[in-house]
């Protein structure tokens, strides 16, 4: 496409839709230096407008860059107070810095000039389902899924709502409805890998998770469930690879840790397992649960003294945290100093 658009700018250089749509596409190749120079071209030839700042917005979303998204929404919005598009990207930059009023009023002005727009719809519902008032966020699901029947993403949202109220069964029908309509959809191969998991179909679990990251990139949640997958299989080196790439995606993430940690035990590993854990503690030194599992690692591989130590540490900071406590007990059990238990 890239190819063909430089030819059309070629024969006809005031071309101004050719450069911002060169801008979107290198931006969705990862290549940022060429995309920005595409945007600044596309408003050197046509002047300012409202389109290609909401393009550049999306652009500098896209690389996480809020504030000057941000600049460029508000510039748009100025140019065009109608621009729908302006509107629903400021709703979603403020959606993404936690500013949930601010994002409902720039849907909801969206919603005045296209009040069909099932789009807006659908992150409208998002926004109150954040703060907690799921039935408004139904009643948005469903407006546009009424607008739209073929968007799948406002199924899957909707069946998060059931799956949030503890409604498997209607949950699993909105995923079911948005898998017919777009099977490469990773938010729903996701869900699907989980309802394949509890259902202990593991390796239909497995599939499901290796789709989504094929369509949806590297993800630490998913590789974490797909150690798990792995391991309910028995395939214990691909579990290892799982929980060892989630815990290199995200450093913070303890879960993958543990899961990590646990399996070097379960595979008499402790010297691994141990090591894992002392990397949770460096990299979150003021979490009492991730002392509680570095404690946990000494005490499974027979080293009570460590144990008891970092358990210790766990109690400093969280002198509540039962299994440290329930830890500790048996430590000193182990210890020899059962009055102290």
């Amino acid at each position: 496409a890239i190819h063909h658009w430089q030819q059309a700018v070629n024969l006809a250089p005031k071309l101004v839709e050719a450069y911002s749509n060169m801008g979107v596409a290198y931006g969705e190749l990862g290549k940022a230096d060429l995309a920005w120079q595409m945007f600044q071209q596309a408003l050197q030839v046509g002047g300012e407008d409202a389109d290609i700042r909401v393009k550049l917005c999306d652009f500098y979303r896209s690389q996480e860059d809020l504030d000057s998204a941000l600049a460029e929404c508000q510039k748009a919005v100025s140019l065009d107070s109608k621009n729908v598009a302006a509107h629903n990207s400021l709703g979603g930059i403020y959606r993404q810095q936690g500013k949930l009023l601010e994002a409902a009023t720039e849907y909801k002005e969206a919603l005045k000039i296209a009040p069909q727009n099932h789009v807006v719809h659908n992150n409208l519902g998002v926004v109150y389902k954040q703060q907690g008032d799921f039935k408004s966020a139904v009643a948005e699901y469903e407006l546009a899924i009424q607008f739209d029947p073929n968007y799948a993403a406002a199924y899957f949202n909707l069946g998060l709502i059931y799956s949030d109220q503890d409604k498997p069964a209607e949950a699993a029908a909105q995923w079911q409805k948005a898998l017919r309509i777009n099977l490469d959809n990773a938010d729903v191969r996701y869900v699907q890998g989980v309802i394949y998991y509890n259902q202990r179909k593991f390796g239909e679990a497995v599939i499901q998770w290796q789709e989504a990251l094929r369509l949806g990139g590297e993800n630490t949640t998913i590789y974490t469930d797909l150690g798990g997958g792995y391991a309910a299989l028995g395939r214990w080196e691909e579990a290892v690879q799982a929980y060892e790439r989630a815990v290199a995606l995200n450093r913070k993430y303890i879960l993958a840790y543990t899961k990590l940690s646990d399996l070097y035990l379960r595979l008499n590993r402790p010297t691994e397992a141990i090591a894992i854990q002392q990397r949770v503690v460096a990299d979150n030194p003021t979490s009492a649960e991730a002392y509680n599992n570095l404690a946990r690692a000494y005490y499974q591989a027979g080293q009570y003294e460590e144990a008891r130590q970092e358990y210790q540490h766990a109690l400093d900071i969280d002198p509540r945290l039962v299994q440290a406590q329930e830890g500790m007990g048996l430590t000193l059990i182990q210890l020899g100093e059962p009055g102290l238990a």
